[in-house]
């Protein structure tokens, strides 16, 4: 399975910066309210909305209608303000987050609406002043070409940004490592782990060089080791990489982020499974499945745990599972269907 980089995804963290403390102090329910309330200006509006999508981007219901919700309330904000002015600029930073959230949400990777929603974002970050945005941005068009395998595009655009951000924006060490972390997603996703582990190890130097102990930090902390332990993995150093993986469980528990649990529990219990020891791989894959929240986790956590199974002759556990896994893979990820119908293939012989 293929390494992750989970900021190269939605986009909404930046335009609120210096905001996200005020954001905190209101539930769900309090910025729903607000994000309804006609009476409140647009820019309030919009800015409860784009809290909310930040509070909840693993969950796809919401983030799709929240997306849309801002497209079309900037969309209006933009046509009614005098084009340059403050207020053009803030609707533009919020069409910049509509545009690439929609090009995250097209599943096709051959979809040519893809790069087209991707340049708009683009071109109204810039419209918006937000140069750090746009190279943000740049890294998500760098992942795009990556899934089409044009490696050479993506790189140019992981280091476009990553020259941005360490010499144009005075040591940006967030976008320094978010850069680094794309970079070696490049090389895992053509099996040179090594390389892979090298850029990941820089990645967490630089956040680890900030004091700052935000969610965006600890989310990145959290990927960068959870790809270095997946590397070693394929480099069947199983100890390394164990330590790397409990790391991030552990961190991932310390901040209440259920979602990595299912995926890191299932990952730990691959390396006791390669070196033998069923017994463990059963007790972790066990408790990954139970623990997992998403389809992509639910479908990589039930092929293993069907894996298992299979291990102890319980085919019919093993059959139940590896469908499972594969009617979750379905919307996913093309590795996980084919381990799916491996396991299926395996338990009915």
């Amino acid at each position: 399975m293929r390494s992750f980089s989970l900021k190269a995804t939605l986009f909404f963290l930046f335009i609120f910066a210096g905001e996200k403390a005020m954001a905190q102090d209101y539930n769900h329910d309090s910025l729903k309210r607000v994000a309804q309330n006609e009476k409140n200006h647009d820019t309030i509006r919009l800015f409860a909305m784009g809290s909310i999508l930040e509070n909840n981007y693993m969950n796809h219901e919401k983030t799709v209608f929240y997306t849309n919700e801002i497209g079309k309330m900037a969309t209006l904000g933009m046509k009614k303000s005098k084009k340059g002015s403050k207020l053009y600029k803030t609707y533009a930073a919020y069409m910049s987050v509509y545009y690439n959230n929609q090009s995250v949400f097209i599943q096709n990777v051959n979809d040519p609406r893809g790069f087209i929603y991707m340049d708009k974002a683009m071109r109204y970050s810039r419209e918006a002043g937000n140069e750090q945005d746009y190279y943000y941005l740049l890294i998500n068009k760098g992942t795009m070409y990556a899934k089409l395998n044009k490696f050479k595009q993506a790189q140019k655009c992981y280091f476009r940004a990553l020259y941005f951000f360490e010499v144009i924006n005075k040591k940006d060490n967030f976008g320094i490592a978010f850069a680094y972390i794309n970079i070696a997603t490049l090389h895992n996703w053509q099996n040179d782990y090594r390389t892979s582990i090298f850029y990941l190890k820089k990645a967490l130097r630089y956040l680890n060089k900030d004091s700052i102990e935000n969610m965006d930090y600890t989310i990145q902390k959290i990927t960068c080791l959870t790809n270095i332990g997946s590397d070693y993995i394929f480099l069947e150093d199983y100890k390394k990489s164990r330590k790397y993986l409990k790391e991030a469980l552990w961190i991932s528990k310390k901040n209440g982020l259920d979602y990595f649990l299912g995926m890191l529990y299932s990952k730990i219990g691959r390396t006791y499974q390669y070196e033998k020891n069923q017994e463990e791989a059963f007790r972790y894959f066990q408790k990954g499945y139970e623990l997992s929240t998403d389809e992509t986790a639910l479908s990589y956590t039930a092929v293993n745990l069907g894996q298992a199974y299979l291990a102890r002759k319980d085919y019919n556990k093993a059959l139940e599972l590896g469908n499972e896994g594969l009617k979750n893979s379905e919307a996913t990820d093309k590795d996980l269907r084919e381990s799916a119908y491996n396991l299926l293939y395996k338990a009915n012989k």
